[in-house]
């Protein structure tokens, strides 16, 4: 359904959202 459809791609947009700032910040972490 169209609607299970849309629900993926906010899951994924939104896991995107995340994901980056948690991998800059794990970045920085690591460098300190």
């Amino acid at each position: 359904p169209a609607a299970q459809r849309r629900v993926a791609e906010l899951e994924a947009s939104t896991s995107w959202r995340i994901t980056g700032p948690l991998r800059a910040l794990a970045r920085s972490l690591r460098r300190v």
